[in-house]
């Protein structure tokens, strides 16, 4: 049995160079255009999580990263 699993980092819908208009539901219609059977995508905006079914045509599991309650070690100075 094949499974079909896409993963794509969206970046939040922008462009490189950036434009003034996102493309993030273009980016969710093209990932998921030959119905593949898993689709993991990253960095999608808050926002952006309530449209996806719509976009995409397919069952949505979310989830968003909490934010780090203190400042990381490796971000300390070096003495």
């Amino acid at each position: 049995m094949q499974v079909l699993v896409r993963t794509w980092n969206l970046f939040h819908g922008n462009a490189v160079p950036p434009e003034r208009r996102g493309f993030l539901e273009e980016m969710v219609q093209l990932v998921t255009a030959d119905a593949p059977d898993v689709v993991c995508l990253q960095e999608v905006p808050v926002w952006g999580l309530r449209h996806l079914e719509e976009w995409s045509g397919m069952a949505v599991l979310g989830a968003v990263a909490a934010r780090p309650r203190r400042r990381s070690w490796r971000s300390r100075p070096e003495h």
